[in-house]
């Protein structure tokens, strides 16, 4: 597909729900970057940000306008069906779309959501395995959403020492242990009050010999960028990487095994070429959506317009709805805040 001068007024448009910008989470990058370049290939995409009662915010550097309540009067009144794209860490259809896309960021029901899908909705994956996860010919849509100018192997070369090692959601939300590491390694954190900066990061990740994850994160990717082999730590929340079938196996090791590390260590320029010829996928995946989607919103009559009431907590909600407001508001926090875990299962518990 040719990309316009002029965006395809004709065309439905995207309404892509996710969190405000936070530039240190791999599927919220991930969300935004979708918006941006659908816009950039002609098609008019806005972000239908949550939690907006904590602030809207977008990166200044990505074409990610925000949806308004005019925007959506003014394409039901052009009769546009919107597609509606959801991750897969939102529970149901709160905008009550006709036309809904589910982008699988994370196993379904892993960090929250639906453990399964109506037909009636277009399923995507982040990757290969987390498509087949729900089901045979569900197609792949995956963005690279690392920052190639902070995480890189650096101008020179130095000598590395130690190791280093990430485990925020496996430490807070699962409540697990982390085990298998050198006694010395560097815990790296993202989004607490001490965190090291992304360029903080880099840096560690351009001067240590490993970095152990207990997650499925993008720092595996990043410590790859930067010449340092990743080790996935393999535990209950961690039995596959998410993105195997698109990068492979170079750069990465399964276990601490001494010969496998080292297997990884000797693959990581294999690593960072493997990533690259990602950007090429994207494009073509990207055009390959869009068709799919389009064709999609084209068999349905806009009879009902979507709501945004979802997006802001009424203050006359039903005070049975508390306990979802709070987690709504608290779940890109949880990171930030661990009391917040324990808060969360509290007022759930004395809800029920």
């Amino acid at each position: 597909m040719s990309t316009p001068i002029n965006p395809r007024v004709e065309r439905s448009p995207y309404y892509i729900v996710a969190p405000r910008y936070i530039g240190t989470s791999a599927g919220v990058r991930a969300l935004h970057l979708l918006c941006h370049w659908l816009n950039l290939k002609g098609e008019r995409a806005f972000m239908a940000l949550q939690y907006v009662e904590l602030g809207p915010n977008v990166s200044f550097d990505l074409q990610t306008p925000i949806l308004t309540p005019e925007i959506v009067d003014y394409h039901y009144q052009q009769g546009l069906q919107p597609i509606v794209i959801y991750p897969e860490v939102v529970a149901g259809n709160p905008l009550e779309a006709d036309c809904v896309v589910r982008w699988l960021l994370n196993f379904p029901g892993l960090l929250g959501g639906n453990n399964s899908y109506p037909a009636s909705e277009m399923l995507i994956g982040f990757s290969k395995t987390l498509s087949d996860s729900v089901g045979e010919h569900v197609p792949v849509l995956h963005i690279p959403v690392i920052n190639e100018s902070v995480f890189n192997p650096g101008k020179t070369p130095q000598p590395r020492k130690g190791s280093a090692f990430y485990a925020m959601k496996y430490k807070v939300v699962h409540d697990g242990k982390v085990f298998g590491i050198p006694p010395d390694a560097i815990e790296i954190t993202r989004d607490l009050p001490n965190s090291q900066t992304p360029e903080e990061i880099a840096q560690i990740l351009r001067s240590v010999e490993a970095l152990y994850v207990f997650e499925n994160t993008a720092l595996a990717t990043e410590a790859v960028l930067c010449g340092c082999p990743a080790v996935f730590m393999p535990n209950t929340w961690l039995d596959e990487p998410i993105a195997l079938n698109e990068l492979g196996w170079d750069g990465f090791a399964w276990g601490n095994d001494p010969a496998e590390i080292e297997r990884a260590r000797q693959t990581v320029p294999q690593g960072q070429l493997n990533y690259q010829r990602l950007v090429d996928k994207f494009f073509v995946q990207l055009d390959a959506f869009r068709a799919a989607s389009q064709a999609k919103a084209a068999e349905l009559p806009y009879t009902h317009k979507v709501t945004l009431k979802f997006l802001v907590p009424s203050p006359s909600a039903d005070i049975k709805d508390i306990p979802n407001i709070v987690f709504r508001a608290a779940r890109q926090h949880l990171r930030r805040y661990p009391m917040l875990v324990r808060l969360r299962r509290f007022i759930r518990k004395i809800w029920k």
